[in-house]
């Protein structure tokens, strides 16, 4: 089982106007969490969102993904363990669980999927080239 921390914003759903209304889902995005779940991985979806005001930030994040059709819980990192903590039992719905990130920091996992990511392989003057390219 891996372990997945998919953002939210541009990445599963489309950025809505203003940033502070949730854009629709992207094409397959729903799909792709469903066979990454019932496949056996833990999916923690992350977003700036959930610090954002109440019923902007956390209960939007929630109710998206419940409205969406999973059932999302809480999971934030053992200060003790470093491992990952669900605060709310998945529910008990035939539906997906998703896991809702709310610890500080990025969630860990085996692989980060986001919008705005640029793959690092070891070699920073690549990176240094492709991001500063007058450099």
């Amino acid at each position: 089982m891996a372990v997945f921390a998919i953002d939210l914003d541009g990445t599963l759903i489309a950025w809505g106007e203003d940033h502070r209304v949730p854009g629709p889902w992207l094409p397959g995005a729903k799909e792709a969490l469903q066979a990454l779940v019932l496949g056996g991985h833990e999916v923690i979806v992350h977003s700036c969102r959930v610090t954002w005001p109440p019923g902007g930030g956390l209960d939007g994040v929630v109710a998206l993904l419940a409205k969406a059709g999973f059932a999302p819980y809480l999971v934030e990192v053992s200060p003790e363990s470093g491992l990952h903590i669900r605060h709310a039992a998945a529910s008990s719905a035939p539906r997906p669980a998703l896991g809702v990130w709310v610890g500080q920091g990025k969630p860990v996992a085996d692989l980060y999927i986001d919008d705005r990511a640029l793959a690092f392989d070891g070699d920073w003057a690549a990176i240094c080239k492709s991001i500063l390219p007058d450099r």
